[in-house]
C-alpha cells in the first residue's frame, strides 16, 4: 500500500519529462502515444512494483501544454487495487516550468475504484499511508477531481463498503487545503445517505494541523462505523441519523469539536427483545483538557429509549490517558445528574468497554429510578483508590446472586474503599433478600447511617442508629462489625423490636443465621401474638455462631404476648400464651404462666430446644380442663386414635387436672412422645359402650404415647361405689383398651331401680367385671363385657320368688360383645335361666330379638323381632307379686325400641289356686296397640292392647279349677300356703268376655266383666254369667297388697231350680221351683280363695213353688249337711215313717242370713210347706264347721202333700226344706209343734229333739 503513491507519481513525472523532452516531437508524435504503450505499461510496472495495465492512451497538444486520456486503467497491488475508466489530464506546462512544480490544468478521474484490502481501525482512523501519498495528493497535485468514484474498504465491524464520490473538488494553495463535495457511504445493496464535506486547513507546523472540518449528513445509515463488537453484542439492526459537526484542528490535533445530532434512530436486538434509540437535537461537546478528553452532553432530555423520554439531565466524561500520577493507568471521572436508570438499561449492552458479566448482571438486575447526583473518579486498573458521591431517589432493582432486590430506595453514598458514610431511606419499599429471608420485606419505612473505614488492614462498619418498620415489625438498633488484621473478626449487635403480629415473624428470620430448620419450625409455630420491646444481642466472630463453647453471645428476648404457638402441626396449637422467648447461644427456652388447650388450660408451660443441632423440642406444662375439652383437645393430636378414642369412649365430666410432657422430633422423621398424668376428682364418665354413666370419679391414669394405665380408681355407678382399673395397649392395628370393675352395691341405693323393688328386695350383690374395647385404625370399634355377680346376700320379706331365686341362683354371669352400632349381651342366672338378646345401637336403641331359656346354656341365636322367654315351672303366686312391682309406672321410653312380638312358654305355672299347665303366650303389635294371643292347655284367647284405653279380653276357652294345684302337688305340701302381695294398681282395665268358662269342672257359660284398677285394688262392675238355666249379676272390689279384701256383691237367679243344677251337673232334690238369692260378701283374702275366718256379709234367698224328692248323697247332699238339715229329715223319718216317705212340697223358701267372721246367723228362715211349716234360728261356725241350730217344725194338715217342689238356694233353706218334706208324716193329726236343737260337726251332726206338743196338750 505503501507504493502505491510512488507508482502514481513515477507515471505522471514521466510522462510529463518524456513529453517535455519531446515537446516538439510531441505535437507530431502524441497521436501515435498509443503505440508506446506495452513499453509505457512495463516501464510503470518496474518503477511502482505493482502491475500496471492501461487499456488505451491518446494524446493532444493543446496551447497550454499536452493533454493525454488514458482509458481503463488497472493498477494491481498487494494492498489496494485501482481502477479508472477514464483519466483525463491537462498539463499548464507554461505554469509548471514558471513554478518549477508540476501545474495541471485539469486533473480528472472518473469512475475510479479504489479497493482497498484493509479495514479501517478500531478508532476510526484512515487507512495507514505514507508521506509520499500524503504529498502526491496534498502537495503534486494542485487541484483534482473525482467524478462517480468509488472507494472501497473494510469497515470496523467487518462487513464491506463503499465511498461513493459524487463529485469532489480538491484545491492546493501553497498551506491551504480546502475541498468540498458530495460523498456518501453504502454497503453492497443499501446507500447510507450522502455526505456534505467542507474543510478548510493549513500547514503551519506540519501537513494538516491547522483549520476546521465541517460535516452534515442527512439520514446517514452509520451501522458500518460501529465496532464488530458492539454489532455483535447488541444486534444492531440501523442506525440513522441526521446531523451537523464542527472540528477544530490545532497543532495537528483535533482539540474541540461539537455535533449536533438534529435528528435520528437506532435500534438494536439484545437477546428477543428489540429497544430503539431517538435523538431530537441533541448537542454533544468534546474539548481536549490537559493530555485527556472532556465529553459533555449538556441536556439529555432531547433523548428517548423505547418511547420514553430522558428526564433534564446532563452526562460528563473526563477521559485521561496514561499517567505517572495514576501509575501509569488511564483515568475516568463520571459526572452526571437526573439520570434515570430505567433508560440505561437499553443501552448498555451498546457501551464496547463493558465486559459481558457486568452487562449481564445489570440486565438481570434491572435497575429503576433517578440518580440526582453522580461523581466517579476511577482508575480502571487501581479501583480500591475509587472516590464516588453519589444521590438517588426511589431506585429499584431485582435481586440477582447474593445483592437481594429493593424499591423505593433513596441515598446518599460518600467515600471511597478507604472510608465512607452511606444514609439512606426506604419508603413503602419490598426488599428481597431470599434466601437470607424465607419472603420479600414490605418494608413501609426505613432510615439509617451506616459508615465504614479501612486503613492499614483495619476493617470497621458500624451504625448508630438503624429504623425499620416492615409490616408487623418495627426494629431500631445500632451495630458494628470490626476486623483488624491479625485478629478474628467481631460483629456486635444491640437492637429493639417490636412485633404486632407474630404470624408475619417468619418474614423476619434470617434463615442463615438462624438455621433452616430452626426457622422452618419457627415459621409454621408462630402464628399470632404480639412482642414490645423485644431484645436482640449479638457479640462475638459470626463464624463461631452459634457460641456452643461461649465464645460469644446471642440473645433474643421476646415477650410474646396473646399469642397461638403451634409447636407441631399434628398437634392443636396453643392459644392466648403470654410467653416469653429466650433465644440463647444455640438453644431456645419458651415460658408462659397459662396458655389454651382448645377449650382447656395449661399452665406453668416450659417448650425448650436446648440445642438446635440436636433438633428436638421439649414441652411439659399442668393441664386443666373440663373432661369433654380434654377429649377434643386429643381428638386433634396424633393420640386421637389412642387417648382421643378412649376419651371419646369414656366421656369425663367435671374439671380435670393433670400433665403434659412432650418430646418433640424437629426433623419430622419420627414420631413425637407424649408422656403424663390424669387426674380425676369427683368427675362423671359416660362409658358409651355400655351406655352408662360413672359419676365422682377419682383417680389417677398415666400414658405414654397411646399406652395408659390407671391406678385404683374410685367411682359410683347407679349409685353405688365402684372401683376402677384400666389399660391400653397400642398395637400395629387397633387400640385396646382394658377396664376392670368391681363393686359391692346395696340394693337399697341401686340408681335405676324402681323404688317399689327397693322396697321388697334388700341385700348386697358383690360384683366383678372386665370391659375390653379395641379401636382399630380403620374400621368399628369392638368390645367386650364380663360381669359376675353373687346373687346370694340378696333377699326379700315380701317376694317369696324373689327370695327363693336369690338363695338358688347363686351367681350372676353375663357376657357381652359388641360395636359402636350392634351388641350382643347373654348370659346366666344362677342354673335357673339362660338369657341372649340382640341389640342395634343408635339415636334410638333398638332389641333386635331375645331369648329366654331354662338351664345354664346360652342360646346361640335369637329369633328376630322377637322376644322368645321359655320358663321353667313358675309359681305365680309367688312371682305376680314381684312381676306387679316390676310392672308399676313403667313406660317405654321414645329412645327404646322393643320387638314386634313376645313369645312365653311354660310347662306349668301356679296362678290364682290353678296349676296352667303347657302355657304358650305371644304378643305381637297391630294397629294401634298390641295383641296378646294364649294357645294353652287351660286357656285360649286374645287380649287386644291398645296405645291407651281398656284392654279387651276375648276368651274362647277358659278351665279354671283352683283344687288342681293341691292335687299336682305332693301331699306333704298340699297345706303349705303362700301368702303373696299382689300389686294392681298398675293392671291395666279389662273388658272381658268369655265364651266358654268352666269353673271347677263346670261350664258356668258366658262371662262379661269390667275390671280396672283404683290405687292398689281391682274394681269389678255389672259382670254377669249366663246361660240357658241361670244367670249371675256380680260387682265388687278387690283391695290387694299384704292384707288382701275381697268385697262381691250381686244377684244369681233363674227358672227352675233342677234345670240350673242339671246344667252344672248336680242332682238336686228340689225339682220345679223359681229361685232368686242376693248377697253381699267380703273376706280377707284373693277373690278365688276366700279366708272363711273373715268373711262377712248377708245372703237373702227366696225359692217359689216346688217339691224336695227324695234326698240322696252328692252335691246337693252336701248342701243340705251345711246347716245338718238331712240329719234332721233322716230323724224325721223314723219317727214319721208314713208322713215323710214321699216328697215335700212347698210354696215357697225364704231366709237370710248374716255372716259375721266366719259365723252365719239366721233368725228368720222359713219353709212353707203344704205338709208343715219348719223355721230355722241359730249359726254355723264355718271355720269350725260346726253347728248351733234350733229348728221348729209345725205341721200343716190342710196341706197336700207333693204340690209343689222346693228349691234349696243356701243351706238354711235346703235344710228347711228337706226336714218339712220327709219328716212329717200321719202324725200331723197328733202333733201341734216339734222342737228339735241341731248340733256337732257339719260332717256328723247331733240331733236332739227337745220339744214335741200334742194337740191334746196344746189344747
Amino acid at each position: 500500500m505503501r507504493r502505491l503513491p510512488g507508482i502514481l507519481l513515477t507515471c505522471v513525472i514521466v510522462m510529463v519529462i518524456a513529453a517535455a523532452l519531446v515537446l516538439g516531437g510531441l505535437r507530431y508524435l502524441l497521436p501515435q502515444i498509443n503505440e508506446y504503450r506495452p513499453q509505457i505499461e512495463q516501464k510503470l510496472s518496474q518503477m511502482t512494483g505493482a502491475t500496471v495495465r492501461i487499456g488505451e492512451i491518446s494524446g493532444r497538444w493543446q496551447g497550454f501544454g499536452p493533454a493525454l486520456t488514458l482509458r481503463d486503467l488497472t493498477v494491481t497491488a498487494p494492498d489496494a487495487d485501482i481502477s479508472a475508466e477514464k483519466i483525463d489530464l491537462s498539463l499548464d506546462i507554461w505554469r509548471t516550468l514558471f513554478r518549477f512544480q508540476v501545474s495541471f490544468r485539469d486533473l480528472t478521474f472518473w469512475h475510479m475504484t479504489l479497493d482497498y484490502k484493509q479495514p479501517l481501525s478500531s478508532d476510526g482512523s484512515s487507512i495507514e499511508t505514507d508521506d509520499a501519498m500524503s504529498g502526491l495528493w496534498l502537495e503534486r497535485f494542485d487541484n483534482f477531481d473525482l467524478r462517480d468514484s468509488e472507494i472501497r474498504f473494510l469497515t470496523p465491524s467487518g462487513d464491506p463498503a463503499t465511498l461513493l464520490v459524487s463529485r469532489l473538488s480538491w484545491l492546493n494553495q501553497s498551506k491551504r487545503h480546502r475541498a468540498q463535495g458530495e460523498i456518501s457511504l453504502s454497503s453492497v445493496n443499501n446507500p447510507r445517505g450522502w455526505l456534505q464535506v467542507r474543510l478548510d486547513l493549513r500547514d503551519v507546523n506540519g501537513l494538516l494541523d491547522e483549520g476546521t472540518v465541517y460535516l452534515q449528513a442527512d439520514d446517514i445509515d452509520m451501522t458500518p462505523w460501529f465496532s464488530r463488537w458492539l454489532r455483535d453484542n447488541t444486534g444492531l439492526n440501523k442506525a440513522g441519523f441526521s446531523l451537523a459537526g464542527w472540528m477544530t484542528v490545532e497543532k495537528g490535533t483535533i482539540t474541540r469539536g461539537l455535533v449536533r445530532l438534529n435528528s435520528g434512530e437506532a435500534d438494536w436486538l439484545v437477546g428477543k427483545d428489540t429497544h430503539t434509540l431517538e435523538v431530537q437535537d441533541l448537542l454533544v461537546q468534546m474539548r481536549r483538557q490537559g493530555e485527556g478528553w472532556l465529553f459533555n452532553i449538556p441536556d439529555l432530555l432531547n433523548l428517548k429509549t423505547d418511547g420514553q423520554q430522558w428526564p433534564e439531565g446532563s452526562l460528563s466524561l473526563l477521559y485521561i490517558p496514561p499517567s505517572a500520577k495514576y501509575g501509569g493507568n488511564p483515568h475516568l471521572r463520571i459526572r452526571a445528574n437526573d439520570i434515570e436508570l430505567a433508560r440505561l438499561s437499553s443501552i448498555v449492552p451498546t457501551f464496547s468497554f463493558l465486559t459481558n458479566d457486568i452487562v449481564k448482571a445489570w440486565q438481570e438486575r434491572g435497575p429503576s429510578g433517578l440518580i440526582r447526583d453522580f461523581a466517579l473518579d476511577i482508575t480502571p486498573a487501581a479501583p480500591e483508590n475509587l472516590e464516588l458521591d453519589v444521590s438517588w431517589q426511589d431506585v429499584s432493582w431485582k435481586a440477582r446472586e447474593e445483592l437481594p432486590s429493593v424499591s423505593h430506595f433513596s441515598g446518599v453514598l460518600r467515600g471511597g474503599q478507604a472510608r465512607g458514610i452511606l444514609r439512606f431511606a426506604l419508603d413503602d419499599s419490598v426488599l428481597d433478600y431470599r434466601p437470607m429471608f424465607t419472603a420479600p420485606l414490605a418494608v413501609s419505612e426505613s432510615r439509617g447511617q451506616v459508615q465504614w473505614n479501612n486503613t492499614d488492614g483495619n476493617f470497621s462498619l458500624w451504625s448508630d442508629n438503624l429504623d425499620l418498620q416492615s409490616g408487623a415489625l418495627r426494629a431500631n438498633g445500632n451495630f458494628r462489625y470490626q476486623h483488624d488484621k491479625d485478629r478474628p473478626p467481631s460483629l456486635g449487635i444491640l437492637g429493639g423490636v417490636t412485633l404486632t403480629d407474630a404470624g408475619e415473624a417468619w418474614r423476619y428470620f434470617p434463615v442463615p443465621l438462624m438455621g433452616e430448620f430452626l426457622s422452618e419450625y419457627l415459621t409454621q409455630a408462630l402464628i399470632a401474638g404480639k412482642a414490645e420491646n423485644a431484645t436482640v444481642i449479638f457479640q462475638g466472630n459470626p463464624a463461631d455462631f452459634p457460641f456452643r463453647k461461649n465464645e460469644g453471645q446471642f440473645r433474643i428476648w421476646v415477650p410474646l404476648r396473646d399469642a397461638t404457638f403451634k409447636y407441631d402441626q399434628e398437634w392443636p396449637a396453643l392459644i392466648n400464651m403470654d410467653a416469653d422467648l429466650n433465644f440463647h447461644n444455640q438453644g431456645l427456652w419458651i415460658s408462659a404462666q397459662e396458655a389454651k388447650l382448645g377449650e382447656a388450660t395449661a399452665r406453668n408451660l416450659k417448650a425448650d430446644i436446648p440445642d438446635f443441632m440436636v433438633e428436638r423440642l421439649y414441652i411439659q406444662s399442668d393441664i386443666e380442663g373440663k373432661g369433654e375439652s380434654l377429649g377434643k383437645y386429643f381428638d386433634q393430636t396424633p393420640m386421637k386414635s389412642s387417648i382421643g378414642n378412649t376419651l371419646e369412649q369414656l366421656k369425663i365430666g367435671g374439671e380435670v387436672k393433670g400433665d403434659l410432657k412432650l418430646e418433640i422430633p424437629l426433623n419430622f422423621n419420627e414420631m413425637v412422645r407424649a408422656t403424663g398424668h390424669v387426674n380425676l376428682k369427683n368427675n362423671d364418665i359416660d362409658v358409651v359402650p355400655l351406655g352408662s354413666t360413672l359419676k365422682g370419679v377419682s383417680g389417677q391414669f398415666r400414658f405414654d404415647n397411646g399406652d395408659l394405665e390407671s391406678d385404683r380408681i374410685t367411682a359410683h355407678w347407679f349409685g353405688q361405689p365402684l372401683n376402677i382399673r384400666f389399660t391400653t395397649k397400642e398395637n400395629p392395628s387397633d387400640f385396646a383398651v382394658n377396664i376392670d370393675l368391681d363393686g359391692n352395691w346395696q340394693m337399697k341405693g341401686i340408681d335405676g331401680v324402681p323404688a317399689a323393688i327397693k322396697q321388697h328386695v334388700t341385700g348386697s350383690f358383690p360384683w366383678t367385671g372386665e370391659v375390653n374395647i379395641a379401636l382399630p385404625q380403620k374400621g368399628e370399634m369392638s368390645y367386650t363385657v364380663d360381669l359376675e355377680g353373687q346373687t346370694g346376700k340378696l333377699t326379700s320379706s315380701t317376694l317369696p320368688a324373689v327370695r327363693r331365686w336369690a338363695a338358688e341362683s347363686g351367681t350372676l354371669n353375663v357376657h357381652a360383645t359388641g360395636t359402636e352400632h350392634t351388641l350382643k349381651a347373654g348370659g346366666t342366672v344362677g342354673k335357673s335361666f339362660s338369657v341372649l338378646t340382640d341389640w342395634r345401637l343408635g339415636d334410638i336403641l333398638t332389641l333386635n330379638g331375645a331369648a329366654i331359656v331354662p338351664g345354664t346354656k346360652v342360646p346361640e341365636k335369637v329369633t328376630p323381632d322377637v322376644i322368645s322367654i321359655a320358663l321353667p315351672p313358675i309359681s305365680g303366686e309367688e312371682w305376680v307379686g314381684a312381676l306387679a312391682v316390676a310392672g308399676q309406672n313403667h313406660q317405654q321410653p321414645a329412645s327404646l325400641k322393643l320387638p314386634g312380638n313376645i313369645d312365653i312358654s311354660a310347662p306349668y305355672a301356679d296362678f290364682a289356686g290353678q296349676r296352667w299347665n303347657q302355657v304358650k303366650l305371644r304378643i305381637h303389635p297391630q294397629e294401634n296397640g298390641w295383641l296378646l294371643s294364649s294357645d294353652s292347655q287351660e286357656l285360649r284367647g286374645d287380649v287386644r292392647i291398645p296405645a291407651s284405653g281398656l284392654w279387651q279380653a276375648s276368651i274362647d276357652y277358659l278351665y279354671y279349677n283352683p283344687e288342681s294345684i293341691q292335687n299336682a302337688l305332693p301331699e306333704s305340701q298340699r297345706s303349705q300356703t303362700t301368702k303373696t302381695d299382689y300389686r294392681v294398681g298398675s293392671w291395666p282395665a279389662v273388658t272381658l268376655r268369655c265364651e266358654a268358662c268352666w269353673v271347677s269342672g263346670l261350664n258356668i257359660g258366658t262371662v262379661n266383666a269390667k275390671v280396672w284398677p283404683e290405687n292398689n285394688s281391682l274394681v269389678l262392675d255389672a259382670a254377669t254369667v249366663k246361660n240357658s238355666a241361670s244367670e249371675l249379676t256380680l260387682s265388687g272390689r278387690w283391695d290387694a297388697g299384704p292384707e288382701p279384701l275381697s268385697h262381691f256383691k250381686g244377684q244369681f237367679k233363674g227358672p227352675v231350680f233342677d234345670n240350673m243344677a242339671a246344667y252344672f251337673g248336680v242332682l238336686v232334690p228340689i225339682t220345679g221351683s223359681p229361685f232368686n238369692v242376693d248377697f253381699d260378701l267380703s273376706w280377707r283374702d284373693v277373690p278365688w280363695s276366700p279366708d272363711v275366718a273373715t268373711l262377712n256379709g248377708i245372703i237373702s234367698t227366696s225359692l217359689g213353688k216346688g217339691a224336695i224328692e227324695r234326698m240322696g248323697g252328692g252335691n246337693a247332699g252336701k248342701l243340705l249337711r251345711l246347716v245338718s238339715f238331712d240329719a234332721l229329715l233322716r230323724k224325721l223319718q223314723l219317727d214319721f215313717t208314713d208322713t215323710f216317705s214321699n216328697d215335700f212340697v212347698f210354696d215357697s223358701i225364704r231366709g237370710k242370713g248374716v255372716i259375721k267372721d266366719g259365723i252365719l246367723k239366721t233368725t228368720d228362715t222359713r219353709v212353707d210347706g203344704l205338709m208343715a211349716d219348719i223355721s230355722f234360728s241359730g249359726s254355723v261356725y264355718l271355720v269350725e264347721r260346726r253347728i248351733d241350730m234350733s229348728v221348729v217344725v209345725t205341721p200343716e194338715l190342710s196341706a197336700t202333700v207333693g204340690v209343689a217342689t222346693a228349691f234349696v238356694v243356701n243351706p238354711i233353706a235346703g235344710a228347711a226344706v228337706f226336714v218339712a218334706s220327709k219328716v212329717l208324716g200321719p202324725l200331723w193329726s197328733k202333733i201341734s209343734v216339734i222342737r228339735y236343737h241341731l248340733s256337732g260337726s257339719l260332717e256328723e251332726p247331733k240331733i236332739d229333739e227337745v220339744l214335741r206338743q200334742l194337740k191334746e196338750t196344746r189344747e
